[in-house]
């Protein structure tokens, strides 16, 4: 079958010498640089690669989620500490309760939030 349709790709002139002297390296072999573009793009979707961008991508909009959450929860500790400081008059334990509760909220989210960064830094 013939092969008509063309591909272009831009290159700097770093990454053209490493490929060029790549395929030079490889002794008694007829690849050239668009043979080396197809069997690239050939094994990048027989290995999944496309649906391990899939997940990254879903990956990382929960992780925006995650540090929207420990933003929202950082700003309202910062608030109770502000009210404390201006000495409000509010219940001590009702304070203390509120601020365990966010600080466990706090602490949770951000094990996650390091858990799901861990898993995206691993398929980068």
């Amino acid at each position: 079958m013939a092969r008509e349709n063309i591909v272009k790709t831009r290159l700097n002139d770093e990454e053209n010498s490493f490929y060029i002297k790549e395929l030079k390296k490889i002794k008694h072999s007829k690849l050239d640089m668009s043979k080396l573009i197809r069997l690239s793009l050939d094994q990048f979707f027989k290995n999944n690669r496309f649906e391990a961008t899939e997940t990254f991508n879903a990956l990382y909009k929960v992780l925006l989620h995650i540090t929207v959450d420990l933003s929202r929860v950082t700003g309202n500790l910062n608030q109770i500490a502000y009210h404390l400081n201006k000495n409000d008059d509010v219940d001590s334990k009702e304070i203390v309760k509120a601020v365990n509760e966010l600080a466990e909220l706090h602490k949770k989210g951000f094990e996650n939030y390091k858990g799901l960064k861990k898993e995206i830094e691993k398929m980068i």
